[in-house]
């Protein structure tokens, strides 16, 4: 990799500090004009990001949404988040979302006991009383992780 060059003309040192040799650095620190030519401060990501970040996470988006809006990655996102106070930043993933949503539905996992097998398969695969992001967030997790029965579903969707 190559190292880049200090920024004043004439100077082959290799640069340190905001694009200067230590040298220049210093010098320009001295001289009071640092500011004029050296590379500009580079801005924390709480600074950068944290305002539009915490607003969109407040409204409901994902993480990797927001990062994706704000072009960083969804690491940054999460270390602003923290940052800014918010304790569980990825709660609103619709992978946390599922998750929560299956623990609660075993909590009372013999709601469909009264439908015949076909109507309780369609309707546990529609979930009509869902979230219909969580639902579809679920359905594609399914078709990923076994797609011949989302196939299947889909089928007896089709025929009911």
């Amino acid at each position: 990799m190559a190292k880049d060059l200090c920024l004043i003309d004439g100077c082959g040192e290799e640069a340190q500090t905001r694009g200067l040799c230590g040298y220049h650095y210093e010098k320009g620190r001295r001289d009071g004009n640092l500011e004029e030519i050296a590379l500009p401060k580079r801005r924390p990501a709480v600074e950068r990001y944290g305002e539009r970040a915490l607003e969109m996470w407040q409204a409901g988006a994902p993480m990797i949404n927001i990062a994706q809006e704000l072009g960083t990655s969804g690491p940054t996102i999460r270390d602003v988040l923290q940052k800014l106070g918010v304790e569980n930043p990825g709660r609103h993933s619709l992978r946390a979302r599922i998750l929560k949503e299956s623990r609660e539905q075993a909590d009372w996992i013999g709601q469909l006991d009264h439908l015949s097998p076909v109507e309780a398969v369609l309707a546990a695969w529609n979930r009509p009383d869902s979230d219909s992001k969580v639902t579809n967030a679920a359905q594609d997790e399914v078709r990923q992780v076994m797609p011949l029965l989302a196939r299947a579903l889909n089928r007896l969707e089709k025929q009911s």
